[in-house]
């Protein structure tokens, strides 16, 4: 009796296993096929993202009830502008030129903060944006340049000599 159950279970792990490897090879959310592990989430609505967003500053910042519903309209606008602005230039060769058209919406909308929120509010948004930003910059950083080991350099030197 117990062997059966043990089997049973195998088998069944084994076609649970397999069930989800064929519905990652065969999504079509997928990158265009170079790693089939990794499956890119469809983007979120501008209407989602700025409720997802104003949610989190709520939180953050401690905003009111009106003050919320402010920087929920002035999101909404935000990444409505930005989609917009995004779709007239798809694809990475295309990046200058949407930095150069999203700059003054996001400008708009840090001016709309600064008229909703207090000094002190804004001050800290102002800080957890710089601190995120240089997160994200550090991690591009590492992306891009892996740091080397001692063991690396010390081979590298080996074979420069």
């Amino acid at each position: 009796m117990k062997k059966i159950l043990l089997t049973t279970i195998t088998l069944l792990t084994v076609a649970y296993v397999n069930a989800q490897q064929v519905k990652i090879e065969n999504d079509p959310r997928l990158n265009d096929g170079a790693d089939k592990k990794i499956i890119q989430k469809p983007a979120a609505s501008p209407e989602v993202r700025a409720e997802r967003s104003s949610i989190r500053m709520k939180a953050d910042l401690g905003l009111t009830d009106d003050q919320y519903n402010k920087v929920l309209a002035l999101k909404k606008e935000k990444f409505t502008a930005i989609k917009a602005e995004s779709d007239k230039f798809p694809g990475p060769e295309n990046r200058d030129a949407r930095i150069a058209a999203v700059k003054p919406i996001r400008d708009a909308y840090v001016t709309g903060l600064k008229g909703i929120l207090t000094t002190e509010q804004f001050n800290t948004y102002d800080a957890a944006v710089k601190r995120r930003f240089e997160a994200w910059k550090k991690s591009v950083s590492a992306q891009n340049n892996p740091q080397k080991t001692d063991e690396e350099d010390q081979l590298i030197k080996m074979q420069i000599e």
